[in-house]
């Protein structure tokens, strides 16, 4: 007998088939439309499962989110720094629209304007002078990811150093910042 799928003569079996992944490649050719609704159905549950999941468990995922992120910080910022490289042109628009707001939002509020100038000038003063400051967390002795915050803006060469997590609490008024070691930059300059 000669097998309907590829035509390979075979003998000893009442089939029209040769073997079984033959037999299979001729249901799947018969029943593809079939298939391809069931794929649909079934994609379109598990999206619908996963709405639902979403939907149930925002705080869970927001704490597993925290965590990996906390865990893998460098590597996360690597992915950000590559996709940032192998993406630049297609980045570039939206940055310069990015760029265009926030120079017209700084223009149009003399707060955001200060905050600005004060950032500038301590990242710039850090820059030329390199002044030997220990950058540790004022309040719990982390070396990572440390911000120079101003306490006020007018007087831009005075910072307190925090790191993200107390700065974070700082701003929500968890710490108070009275107690806090104010850095008089003016003193490093050489």
């Amino acid at each position: 007998m000669k097998c309907i799928e590829c035509g390979n003569e075979f003998e000893g079996r009442d089939s029209k088939f040769c073997s079984k992944s033959c037999y299979k490649k001729n249901w799947k050719k018969k029943n593809r439309e079939r298939i391809k609704q069931q794929d649909k159905i079934y994609s379109m549950k598990n999206k619908e499962k996963r709405k639902i999941y979403l939907k149930n468990n925002k705080v869970r995922i927001k704490e597993v989110n925290k965590l990996y992120r906390a865990k893998n910080r460098e590597k996360i910022s690597k992915l950000k720094k590559d996709y940032a490289i192998r993406n630049a042109e297609q980045l570039r628009p939206f940055q310069k629209v990015h760029y265009k707001k926030m120079e017209e939002f700084r223009r149009n509020n003399p707060e955001a304007k200060k905050k600005f100038y004060a950032t500038q000038k301590v990242r710039r003063f850090f820059i030329k002078y390199n002044p030997n400051i220990k950058l540790t967390c004022s309040i719990c002795n982390i070396e990572q990811n440390i911000i120079k915050h101003h306490p006020d803006y007018d007087k831009p060469l005075e910072i307190i150093l925090l790191c993200g997590n107390c700065h974070q609490r700082l701003h929500n008024k968890i710490i108070t910042p009275n107690k806090l070691e104010i850095i008089n930059l003016e003193e490093y300059r050489r």
